[in-house]
């Protein structure tokens, strides 16, 4: 598992074209920049809850293996053109 939660990033965090194979986890953290996901292969949940977020939150092409929790969160912006999703999703 790839544990990010609670963190703080003050600039662009990207993970384009990672591959995590195992959960994601990234609830609770503030991000004051860009966050890039795009064509980002997580093989596990993918977690986002409370997640604050002041510039684009941008997963297009992303692909993930369970579930998509980004519940009580807040985004300027978010781009998730071309993403596939096996689990269920709770925005």
């Amino acid at each position: 598992m790839v544990d990010f939660s609670g963190g703080m990033v003050w600039g662009e965090f990207t993970l384009r074209r990672a591959q995590v194979v195992d959960p994601l986890n990234r609830e609770h953290a503030h991000f004051e920049g860009k966050i890039i996901l795009e064509r980002a292969r997580i093989g596990g949940q993918f977690y986002g809850r409370d997640i604050v977020c002041s510039g684009v939150l941008a997963m297009d092409g992303i692909r993930v293996g369970g579930a998509l929790s980004m519940m009580a969160g807040v985004c300027h912006q978010v781009s998730m053109k071309h993403a596939r999703v096996d689990g269920h999703i709770d925005l």
